[in-house]
């Protein structure tokens, strides 16, 4: 309400406590939801926030923005004490980054694949297909996922550890020195990625029109819905949306194989538009988008 600019991207902190936000005059907001108070986190005049995602305890923003050079570059932002952390160089391209569940890795994906191939009328190279999907160790001390199993310790026999399961996650912990060199290349190939759940054991992500599942342990790369794209979910939640042609499903996620059972029912539902009524607004919009995204003050 009586916002000076247009909002982008709406999104809940972890606790529900508070939501975020950026907006087109390139802040990141943050709204109290008991005090309705407002904060201006960021800013950033050389454009927008985007992909904007939180740690598991809510500490950390991951999220991308422009370098001078107009690559994009992934950073991380801690809340509570203001440092924000480059993951990635300004040399690549890089996009869409998820934190992992555990809180040890970040998911993203860059274009540094290099593979020209020649015209064949102009005779000239090309690249195509640049993009993969990376992980960078937030720690020093976590080891990659994709690494073997040979030569560690095994874990001692025991009664299984109980886990509380309304305990806060653990703090995130992100070591700035040497970050860049902790950045590993997930075995996917290339193509244009998106929607990426991570437990830290399992990756699941978009590849076209399926949604796979890509196994650190084996491996693996599957499908884990085919022909089915993941609309929304929240870390640490049984559900998630799906959509597939046509319809959207609610489907327990995160599974090795995704099942399509319950189907959203838009039956009753009703939408009348007046469309004389409507018009007026739609072209104050249109004139009010076109103010925002195309007007310079100076």
């Amino acid at each position: 309400k009586n916002n000076d600019t247009y909002i982008r991207r709406i999104q809940w902190s972890p606790d529900s406590k508070k939501i975020y936000y950026s907006d087109r005059k390139n802040r990141l907001v943050e709204v109290d939801v008991a005090t309705k108070a407002k904060r201006t986190v960021m800013e950033n005049p050389a454009g927008e926030f985007r992909s904007v995602n939180f740690s598991p305890c809510g500490n950390w923003i991951a999220y991308t923005k422009s370098a001078e050079n107009e690559m994009s570059v992934v950073y991380v932002y801690n809340l509570k004490t203001g440092k924000e952390i480059a993951v990635t160089e300004k040399w690549y391209s890089s996009s869409s980054p998820v934190l992992s569940t555990d809180g040890k890795c970040i998911i993203f994906t860059s274009a540094r694949d290099f593979n020209p191939v020649y015209g064949q009328l102009e005779w000239n190279h090309t690249y195509n297909n640049m993009n993969g999907l990376y992980m960078a160790m937030l720690a020093k001390g976590t080891a990659s996922p994709l690494l073997p199993e040979d030569g560690k310790a095994p874990a001692p026999k025991g009664a299984p550890e109980k886990k509380d399961a309304a305990a806060a996650p653990a703090a995130t912990v992100i070591d700035a020195d040497g970050i860049f060199g902790r950045i590993v290349r997930i075995p996917v190939g290339t193509g244009f990625f998106g929607n990426f759940v991570c437990d830290g054991k399992k990756l699941w992500y978009s590849s076209g029109r399926d949604t796979k599942v890509f196994d650190f342990a084996t491996g693996k790369d599957e499908k884990a819905a085919e022909g089915a794209s993941m609309v929304s979910y929240n870390p640490g939640a049984k559900k998630a949306l799906f959509a597939k042609g046509r319809d959207l499903y609610v489907c327990d996620f995160p599974a090795p194989k995704v099942a399509f059972r319950d189907k959203v029912s838009f039956k009753n539902t009703v939408a009348p538009v007046d469309y004389t009524a409507a018009w007026a607004p739609i072209y104050d919009e249109v004139w009010s988008a076109s103010r925002e995204g195309l007007y310079l003050e100076n």
